[in-house]
């Protein structure tokens, strides 16, 4: 018993003496963060790897890189410019309830809209004769689509009920004779 007792005490001292000698960071001492990139960086990052998706050859990939970041460019100036114009709400003004709009600033608002649609779609068909210079029209449309995924190209949201609903159906029934949308209310 004493024997046990002296082995478990052994066994406890070395555990929190383990413990102990990890080396911890002070909460003064901070280690230096990673480079944060820069925005011209980014559009330049951005521009690369959209070249790299359209499989350019070198000479065009670098006419390219340099117009592309220039169309970046101008949309995101085109962008801050108008969020800067934008009304911006005083954080002690967050809690209050907000008072509804009049009707000349409703008017004002979807009038400032339609301006920086109308400069965005100005910048997009100036960049858009001079990529067709050197695009194909499908790799135009990777361009002008960006980031955004085709109409249909994702999969239909469906709701966790349906989903679970179609998952028990799916198990009560022989997976041979399975089709999907086979099941009675999905229509």
């Amino acid at each position: 018993m004493k024997t046990r007792f002296t082995a478990l005490l052994v066994g406890a001292l070395l555990t929190a003496s383990s413990l102990c000698a990890q080396v911890q960071p002070k909460a003064n001492d901070k280690t230096p963060d990673k480079p944060r990139w820069t925005v011209e960086e980014l559009m330049q990052r951005k521009a690369e790897r959209m070249a790299s998706t359209l499989m350019l050859d070198e000479k065009s990939e670098a006419k390219f890189v340099t117009l592309y970041a220039q169309y970046l460019k101008e949309l995101k100036e085109c962008r801050e410019r108008y969020r800067e114009e934008a009304p911006k709400p005083e954080r002690e003004k967050l809690r209050e309830p907000r008072e509804p709009l009049t009707d000349a600033e409703i008017e004002k608002r979807i009038e400032n809209r339609f301006n920086r649609q109308r400069q965005m779609l100005d910048i997009h068909e100036k960049y858009y004769k001079d990529f067709k210079k050197m695009l194909t029209p499908k790799q135009l449309l990777k361009v002008f689509e960006g980031n955004r995924p085709a109409v249909g190209s994702h999969r239909h949201w469906v709701p966790k009920a349906k989903r679970n609903a179609r998952r028990d159906y799916r198990d009560n029934q022989d997976y041979r004779n399975y089709r999907p949308g086979c099941c009675p209310w999905y229509k």
